[in-house]
């Protein structure tokens, strides 16, 4: 599913966004997977990979609502789960696919 929404965005993406139960959740499923890594993002900070693209973590807005819970719907569909963005900030676009 990773590499399908990663491929999803032209010209690659820069990053992958998603809550900290999100990544630990693809961080458990992926531990033996030579596709997750982890090491220094470019200002030093500890940071997951995946295929060599960042996983940023995004918490809350300024309001304190969660960002990217696992309470979101897609279209009519009344069942809800999480989704995961995948950016690339230099083409401005962004795809995202829905976990569940």
């Amino acid at each position: 599913m990773l590499d399908d929404l990663c491929d999803a965005v032209s010209g690659g993406p820069d990053m992958l966004l998603m809550s900290k139960a999100m990544r630990r959740e693809v961080s458990k499923l992926l531990r033996n997977d030579s596709r997750i890594c982890y090491g220094p993002d470019a200002f030093g900070r500890e940071c997951s990979h995946y295929g060599g693209v960042p996983i940023r973590v995004i918490e809350e807005d300024h309001e304190g609502n969660t960002i990217l819970g696992f309470d979101e719907t897609q279209g009519e569909d009344e069942d809800t789960g999480p989704s995961m963005p995948c950016v690339s900030e230099r083409r401005n676009t962004s795809v995202a696919c829905r976990t569940r």
